[in-house]
Parts: structure tokens; C-alpha cells; sequence
């Protein structure tokens, strides 16, 4: 990784053989008395310089000429590191030195990125990408704008950042195919699932044109070669997809240059690097999930009510609204009674859910599979340990609905303060991405898909009671300081008496009463969270 990291970084790296190390890697290599020739200057001289380094500006910018000719050096950073790598002393580099550099660059430079933001227009760029053109693209023309303004400045960074399913991977090809004819340099596409395989896929990205034998070269020349061609100022996009660790990112990503880099992620553990910029899209809207369902029932009959149920208790997540439309298209269900047999399933057992077919981004797993990829993240580790604890509190409660943070503290006896439990929501907020915060953070959502995944799950039975306490002690303290009850507890602590006068819980005549104690507004909050309710 070393010589990697030599491409892009501009630290002194002295070594007293520096320039013989740029002699070897020239094409073919170079001799000492091959280089002095080609400087013009005594053999003694070069073997001087390779000992104790260049005093002169003016020597120092010869030899980066000459290894800029024979390859050995491939942009500016390249050149920058060197100079301050052979110098002897402070030898302040030159305006010449960017000069070499740039000159055969600037035909690229003069058509800098210009994103259109005001039109969205149709895929006009297939490029080397992995995934074709998807037909039922819906839902995502502000989400495209909006990258497109972040992605508008040059060394640009950005993560899409969200819940499995979301389309986060569509969302970014969909990105690359209407805006990829704009990037002079062309797009790179990287599968960043596994961090160990990203070098021979960068190494794949390049080609003749930055070295004639470039294909006999070693994988870690290659994949330097390609790094110090994304440092350069031509316009690039990268993306690496199903990238859940940011280091390796910003590992590879160029540091300056023409690039603009697109990442996505499960984790929204982005904020420590300050250079990118995260961005959340949500479920699509209510219009374009029925667009996409309507979409696959040619022919059909639009029961618009029943597609309007099946969308709202899917929580409009473009994945699951793929897998059911493709049922009914493939089945010829009637949306009413699909959403009939779903919710009779009880969970993410139905057929629709578990084929695990393609997507149009060649995504094969099941539902379950897609939340259970980000659950099985959480290790054992204390704040990991009290992250599960919160999700066993958290699959009682109504899905898809606001859950107070408070409320879930106490259930879990932290009454004195949220200790670890704060640590560990952030764990599942932005660590593996498997619930939402609010802005003001005093309140979490649990997609309804996700909460059906967890229903699945085995739950300590003190989880009920703990959480039954809390939400009438809550309730109470409201009361008792004369302040109205919140919204989302008054919607728990109701989702709560019903399902518990359901099963016959002893702790269903506490949670009646304190219902009972609690302002009006419960009788007008009956549908407030049963629409999201796909598996009750």
C-alpha cells in the first residue's frame, strides 16, 4: 500500500535511494548514466543526488520532467511528493512544476462538470457500469437533483446512507446513467462489500493509456497507476456501492483532482470525516409507490384503495414494493386480498417475500435476509448488548410510528440517565443503520419491515412488563406535572392496552387506566399507527 499512498499524498517520504526508486520504475528503467545523459550532467552527479538529495530548484524540476516522460510519475501529486521526497532542505517548488502537469490535462478541465439541476434528463451514458437502465425508476427525481448539487464541486464526496431496501444502489446508478456523459474521465464503478477486493478492482479500471504494458504490471502498480489518474483535475465519478467501511473508502478515494466520489452505505457513521457530505433519501412518497405497484398489473384493474394499504404497510421501501409487485404480476393476486394473505403470514414469511429473485440491481436476497444483514452487525459487546435490548423493546411497540427515546430508557431501568443506552442507540441509528432519529433526537422510527423482522425474534418476557411500567409511569409524570401528553406516547401507551388486553397481560388494567387518565385525543388516534401495521 505504500507506493498507493505515494500517488496522493504530499508528506516528505525522504529515502536516500529516491530517485533510483523513480529510475526503476521509468519505461523501460533507467540507469544512472542512462539519467545523467538525459539531464545532461556527470554520472557523479546523479549518484550524489540519490545520496544526500537535490539542492536546485532547477535540477529538481529536470528530473520531474524527465520521470513525467517515462511514467514514472503520473499527476501533480505524484510530482509533489518527489520533489519534497529528493530535496535537499526546504526547496520550495515552482509554479513550472503544476505547469507540467496540468498542460496535458487541460483539454479535459475546460468542460468541467456542467449538472444541469433545473432538468433532469432521460439515461443518455451506459459506460462501464454494472447494471442497465431500470424501466420502473420512480420516486427520485429531487433525491437526484440534490446529488447532483452536492456532487457539482470538485473533490466532491457523498454517502447515500440508509436502511437495506431503500435503493440506495439504484439511486446511485440511476445517478451515473443520466449525469455519466458529463464526467470527462468517465465513471468507475468499485463493489465495495468486501474491503480486501477493492485494489484489483481499481486496478481494472485502467488501461494502455496509462501505461503500454499496463497489464504486466503488478496489481499494486496498477491500482496506482489508476489512483494517480483520479488525482488528476479531469473530471471523474467514482462509486463504490455497499460500502460499510468508510476507512477503506477514504483509503482509496483521490485527495484533490477532478473527482467526484459517490458512496453507499448502511452505516451512517460518516460524520467523523469531515470530507463527506451524508445523504439520507427516505422511503419513496405515497404517489410513486402506487406508480411502481400499478406498473406491474398491466391490463389490471387499479384498486386503488388496496394498493394505497399494501404501500402504506410495506412503509413505501422501493425493495419490498418490487418483490410484492412482482408477485402480483406474476400471480395475478388482487391487491385486496394479497394484503389479505400478507397479513395472515404474520411476518416475512409470505412467498412474495422469500423467493429472493433479481432486482433490477441484481439483488437476490430475501426481505428478512436484507434487515438481517444489518441485525447480524451487532457483536456482543456491552453497548452492542444493550443496542439488542433496545430492539427487544422496540418490536413491542407500534410499528412505524414515533417512539419517545424516554420511554425506551426506562423500560430498560435507566431512569437516572440513558448511561450506555445512548451509546448504544447511536449504534443502531448510525452505526448499522437499522433505525431512525429524529432531528431533535427524543424520538426513533422502526420501519415496518424492520419490525416485522424483529417480531421473529426471541424477546426476554420481562421486556413486556419493563415496557408496560414504563409507559404508564410515564403517562402519569405527564399528568402530574399538568403537561399534555405527547403524541407518540399517548399512540404507544394505546397500541400497548390493546395488544395487551389482546393476550389477557396482567398489566392490561394498568395500562387501560392510565389510557383512561390521559387526555381525549386517544379516541382520535385509533388509525394513527394501524396503517403501518403490516403483521399485526
Amino acid at each position: 500500500m505504500g507506493a498507493c499512498v505515494l500517488s496522493c499524498n504530499t508528506t516528505p517520504m525522504r529515502h536516500p535511494n529516491r530517485i533510483a526508486y523513480y529510475r526503476d520504475r521509468c519505461d523501460p528503467p533507467l540507469t544512472q548514466t542512462e539519467l545523467a545523459r538525459l539531464l545532461g550532467v556527470h554520472p557523479n552527479t546523479v549518484q550524489n543526488w540519490e545520496r544526500d538529495g537535490v539542492a536546485r530548484a532547477s535540477a529538481l524540476l529536470r528530473l520531474v520532467r524527465v520521470f513525467a516522460e517515462r511514467g514514472a510519475l503520473a499527476c501533480y501529486h505524484d510530482g509533489l511528493a518527489f520533489w519534497r521526497a529528493a530535496a535537499r532542505g526546504a526547496v520550495p517548488p515552482p509554479p513550472e512544476l503544476l505547469t507540467l502537469f496540468v498542460a496535458a490535462e487541460a483539454p479535459a478541465v475546460a468542460g468541467a462538470l456542467p449538472l444541469p439541476l433545473a432538468e433532469i434528463p432521460p439515461p443518455t451514458w451506459a459506460g462501464r457500469l454494472p447494471y442497465g437502465p431500470n424501466p420502473r425508476f420512480v420516486g427520485r427525481e429531487g433525491d437526484l437533483r440534490v446529488l447532483a448539487a452536492l456532487l457539482r464541486p470538485a473533490g466532491a464526496v457523498v454517502a447515500i446512507c440508509g436502511l437495506g431496501g431503500l435503493g440506495k444502489t439504484q439511486l446511485a446508478l440511476e445517478f451515473a446513467l443520466r449525469y455519466g456523459a458529463h464526467f470527462a474521465g468517465g465513471v468507475c464503478w468499485i463493489d465495495a462489500t468486501d474491503p480486501a477486493a477493492i485494489a484489483a478492482q481499481v486496478a481494472e479500471q485502467g488501461g494502455p493509456e496509462l501505461h503500454p504494458r499496463f497489464e504486466r504490471l503488478s496489481l499494486a502498480r496498477r491500482a496506482e497507476l489508476v489512483r494517480a489518474a483520479w488525482a488528476r483535475v479531469t473530471p471523474r465519478l467514482l462509486i463504490f456501492d455497499n460500502c460499510e467501511h468508510p476507512a477503506a473508502f477514504f483509503e482509496w478515494r483521490p485527495v484533490g483532482g477532478g473527482c467526484r466520489a459517490l458512496a453507499t452505505s448502511r452505516t451512517r457513521d460518516w460524520a467523523r470525516y469531515e470530507a463527506a457530505q451524508v445523504f439520507e433519501p427516505e422511503p419513496i412518497e405515497r404517489r410513486a409507490s402506487l406508480a411502481l405497484l400499478r406498473s406491474y398489473r398491466e391490463g389490471g384493474g387499479a384498486d386503488a384503495a388496496a394498493l394505497a394499504g399494501l404501500a402504506a404497510a410495506l412503509g413505501d421501501l422501493p425493495l419490498a414494493l418490487h418483490l410484492a409487485g412482482r408477485y402480483l404480476a406474476a400471480s395475478g393476486a388482487e391487491p385486496a386480498a394479497y394484503l389479505a394473505e400478507i397479513r395472515q403470514a404474520r411476518g416475512l414469511r409470505h412467498r412474495s417475500f422469500t423467493g429472493g429473485g433479481p432486482s433490477p440491481t441484481d439483488y437476490r436476497q430475501t426481505l428478512a435476509e436484507t434487515v438481517a444483514r444489518s441485525y447480524a452487525r451487532l457483536g456482543h459487546d456491552p453497548v452492542d448488548r444493550e443496542a439488542r435490548a433496545l430492539l427487544e423493546v422496540a418490536r413491542l411497540l407500534a410499528p412505524g410510528a414515533p417512539i419517545p427515546v424516554g420511554l425506551l430508557f426506562e423500560a430498560l431501568g435507566e431512569r437516572a440517565g440513558p448511561g450506555r443506552g445512548e451509546s448504544a442507540l447511536a449504534r443502531l441509528c448510525e452505526g448499522i443503520g437499522l433505525v431512525s432519529r429524529s432531528p431533535d433526537g427524543r424520538q426513533i422510527r422502526v420501519h415496518p419491515v424492520v419490525h416485522a423482522f424483529l417480531r421473529e425474534l426471541p424477546a426476554p418476557p420481562e421486556r413486556r412488563r419493563s415496557l408496560a411500567r414504563a409507559a404508564v409511569a410515564q403517562a402519569d409524570a405527564a399528568g402530574v406535572a399538568g403537561a399534555p401528553l405527547d403524541r407518540a406516547l399517548l399512540a404507544q401507551l394505546r397500541h400497548l392496552a390493546e395488544r395487551a388486553a389482546e393476550r389477557g397481560d396482567p398489566e392490561a388494567g394498568d395500562l387501560r387506566a392510565a389510557l383512561a387518565r390521559a387526555t381525549g385525543e386517544a379516541c382520535a388516534l385509533d388509525s394513527y399507527y394501524a396503517e403501518s401495521d403490516l403483521f399485526a
